[in-house]
């Protein structure tokens, strides 16, 4: 018997020319808006909630869910946005 894999519908971002940071995340629509612009390499927010719709929105390795006050600048990766 065939086992059927689930089709990942996540948008893939990580194909634009420029790198972008996503500060106050939310569900991504500002990523969405410059997809194959603007790649996304750190985004954050500080709701739950949120992180989940971003997760299940995009394919990421790159958010953090924690409070902006505790990010420090100097450990964000370099990004062109």
């Amino acid at each position: 018997m065939a086992v059927i894999q689930p089709i990942d519908r996540r948008v893939d971002l990580s194909c634009a020319p420029w790198t972008m940071h996503e500060f106050f995340a939310g569900s991504g629509l500002v990523a969405y808006g410059l997809k194959g612009m603007f790649s996304p390499i750190w985004a954050n927010d500080i709701s739950e909630k949120k992180t989940a719709v971003y997760s299940a929105n995009f394919k990421n390795n790159h958010f953090i869910l924690d409070d902006i006050k505790k990010v420090n600048g100097a450990d964000l990766p370099c990004a062109h946005l």
